[in-house]
């Protein structure tokens, strides 16, 4: 029997706090359903909506998540960025410590993620109980239980943020790139080739956004099915590419020997004909650094859509560590077979010598097919590539909307319930229904789903801002320029600004219990006061406590704050069209909307004279194993006047 969870997100009240009040547990109340019936019937209303989850059969298995992350990960992170660092770490060994410290930190990152997503949001069941409802949305949900105050502030910072740079348009350029040298292999390792046909890069990577966006509204299914044929076929080329580098570069040229801590040597500038060396400036390796996080962020996937994962709280853990211990393992192997096909020989102020300025790969298949047809095995090559980027965008899309979706149930957004219903899949319109009630009944569950439920509204915003990026970028900078800075970007801000404050607050979390329960005084009656994280986290590594919070917020706070040392040299292969601070300081300014945005709403509360409030009612039920999961949300948002 599914029980509504009935959740108060705007303002609670005045005055004291009932007995028995639990902060956090009190915002998410259980009550009987009796109502269901009058729920279902008030949908009409312009001020809710009613969204089904999948549930049964249609849930996401294990392997699903494992693909999720997977698609996202192997991509053109590990096959264009490669450039990226060994150009900034200045060495091949240095390169490939980066590419283990990377992961390493996405992978604290994971497990801190995995202990919110697990413990909140609570909810205080019909018997008083506390309970944990794993719940999709990702970051926010975690962002809005740390920073609880003011109202709506997280939300409007993150939200903002979110949909501005929530997505992979640095990808489509990259998919863009590849088409092109599909189309004219001369252009692989020609800058001015590329720049002269942006034109075209920008419409490739316009078609692929619309065809990715075209499928995921489409088909549920359908999207899922590919996603997981993308994933097991771009691990498989990734292990191949593993294993014949090595063996390649140990057999003919004896490659992996040349890799080493130490610089090659000066090299001479193939442009101004002068000898410099590149690389291995504080800058320059911490922009190496958060070049590496970007393939690792794919761990952020299944988290945005938690609440359509089977079995969440028993199954949802193991599968993400497996996943981000393989990418820690796979990252720097992959590149150490770069390096053993293709050693470094040294940077110059066109990049690394030997290297393409856009996709390593494809300069390990050209120097491994030996005698080969240079054109053919590029063009192949290039095939490969824009086939796992697209795996890369089909994963995002069928994520990122879901997040904006929940972000548009907070109701900040104009026409918010537009943006955060859930409609039917273009297929399953072409299907006929079981029923015409959004909410039927019968079967295993009460809440059952006649048709597949896509975001169409919130993929429309996804593509919409999506296309702004390329547009505005792309059409601005040379093709290489444009990913590297959108891909530098997302990085910064999605994994390093927001996911530091994730991290860091989990941090304070900890130590806040520490603190409360054995130093600081207690209250009158001895009770122990603070955020009681100590009783709430359900879920940790064992034996490591606070470790992974601690390694994960040393890092991005590195890699946030040491992006504005200058570095030795302002011209790299990781950008040379911009000043240093640039990037970064965009990166803040996305934040700075979000303050905006959050200082308007409250502008237009005080001139309205009115009180902005939302509830979402939540129902959820037991699932086979006995594990509370939502079956279905409904969101009302009004304004109280005064």
């Amino acid at each position: 029997m599914p029980m509504p969870v009935e959740i108060e997100m705007g303002h609670l009240g005045d005055g004291p706090e009932p007995d028995g009040w639990d902060g956090d547990a009190d915002r998410h109340n259980l009550r009987y359903d009796a109502d269901l019936a009058a729920d279902q019937a008030s949908v009409g209303r312009n001020d809710r909506i009613f969204n089904a989850y999948p549930v049964n059969r249609n849930l996401l298995s294990q392997f699903t998540v494992f693909c999720l992350i997977l698609n996202r990960t192997i991509g053109s992170g590990i096959f264009a960025q490669p450039y990226n660092v060994v150009s900034g770490a200045g060495s091949s060994g240095l390169a490939l410590v980066i590419w283990v410290l990377a992961p390493l930190v996405c992978l604290c990152q994971a497990a801190c993620w995995t202990e919110m997503a697990l413990s909140i949001p609570r909810a205080r069941d019909v018997d008083g109980s506390i309970v944990a409802t794993p719940k999709s949305g990702g970051d926010k949900n975690y962002l809005e239980y740390i920073y609880k105050f003011p109202d709506l502030f997280i939300t409007c910072v993150y939200g903002v943020t979110f949909i501005l740079l929530g997505n992979l348009s640095g990808n489509a350029i990259q998919l863009g790139v590849l088409m092109e040298t599909i189309r004219d292999p001369s252009c692989t390792n020609d800058p001015d080739c590329l720049d002269s046909k942006r034109g075209q890069v920008v419409g490739w990577a316009l078609g692929s956004l619309l065809l990715v966006a075209l499928f995921n509204i489409t088909t549920r299914r359908g999207a899922i099915l590919l996603n997981n044929v993308f994933a097991t076929g771009k691990l498989a080329l990734v292990v191949i590419m593993i294993f014949l580098g090595i063996i390649w570069g140990a057999v003919h040229k004896d490659g992996c020997r040349q890799i080493s801590f130490l610089p090659p040597g000066p090299a001479t500038d193939l442009v101004q004909g002068s000898t410099q060396q590149f690389g291995g400036s504080l800058n320059e390796v911490i922009q190496a650094f958060t070049f590496a996080m970007f393939p690792s962020t794919g761990f952020e996937q299944p988290f945005y859509v938690l609440a359509e994962v089977k079995q969440p709280r028993r199954k949802f853990a193991p599968v993400v560590m497996f996943t981000m211990g393989l990418m820690l393992v796979l990252n720097p192997l992959i590149n150490t077979s770069y390096f053993c096909v293709n050693p470094y020989l040294g940077s110059s102020s066109a990049g690394p010598i030997g290297y393409s300025m856009t996709n390593a790969a494809i300069n390990y298949f050209s120097t491994i097919s030996g005698g080969a047809d240079t054109n053919t095995v590029i063009r192949g090559t290039s095939v490969l590539f824009v086939l796992s980027i697209f795996g890369n965008l089909l994963s995002v899309v069928f994520t990122s909307p879901r997040v904006k979706q929940e972000i548009a149930k907070e109701g900040i957004l104009p026409k918010s319930l537009m943006f955060a219903s859930s409609s039917d899949s273009l297929l399953s319109r072409l299907q006929s229904s079981s029923s015409s009630s959004p909410y039927p009944g019968g079967g295993d569950s009460h809440v059952q789903i006649p048709r597949e439920q896509v975001p169409l509204a919130a993929t429309l915003l996804h593509l919409s801002w999506e296309i702004i990026l390329v547009v505005a970028v792309g059409s601005t900078m040379s093709p290489t320029e444009a990913y590297n800075t959108i891909s530098y970007l997302y990085t910064y801000v999605i994994t390093g600004i927001l996911g530091f404050m994730v991290v860091a607050g989990l941090l304070y979390l900890r130590l806040d219990a520490v603190l409360h329960r054995y130093v600081l005084p207690r209250g009158p009656h001895g009770e122990v006061k603070g955020r009681h994280w100590d009783t709430k986290s359900e879920w940790s590594i064992p034996y490591v406590g606070a470790l992974p919070a601690l390694v994960s917020s040393v890092g991005l706070a590195i890699m946030l704050f040491g992006a504005f040392a200058k570095p030795a040299h302002e011209q790299t292969g990781a950008g040379a069209q911009t000043k240093w601070w640039v990037k970064p300081l965009v990166g803040w300014c996305a934040l700075l909307l979000g303050v905006l945005w959050w200082l308007g709403i409250q502008l237009r509360q005080y001139l309205g004279q009115y009180t902005f409030r939302r509830r979402r009612t939540t129902y959820v039920e037991a699932d086979e194993v006995g594990d509370l999961i939502q079956t279905a949300e409904m969101v009302t948002v009004w304004r109280d006047y005064k």
